[in-house]
């Protein structure tokens, strides 16, 4: 269906989907890129205020290439976590 798109402050969008659908497609399919830079993206509440929502977390996936056996273990996971950013959590 359709999407309009608010820049309500320098750096930050208001996306509105006019379909669950197509909402639903954009948050879990993520994350995405625009121009070479990481698009961070928040389901608003209805009484939720845009300036008051923090933009400050993504999911991703990591996938860890020639790691030695003994290696693959949950401290190793958070260690590697933590080198690429604030840790939250290891599911």
């Amino acid at each position: 269906m359709r999407v309009d798109i608010i820049q309500v402050e320098a750096r930050k969008f208001l996306f509105q989907f006019f379909h669950q659908w197509d909402m639903n497609r954009v948050l879990q399919g993520g994350p995405w890129t625009y121009d070479g830079s990481l698009l961070v993206m928040k389901k608003l509440s209805i009484r939720e205020a845009i300036a008051d929502v923090s933009l400050d977390e993504v999911e991703v996936w990591v996938e860890v290439f020639n790691l030695p056996h003994g290696y693959m273990n949950e401290y190793m996971g958070m260690l590697v976590g933590c080198h690429l950013g604030r840790f939250v959590r290891f599911d």
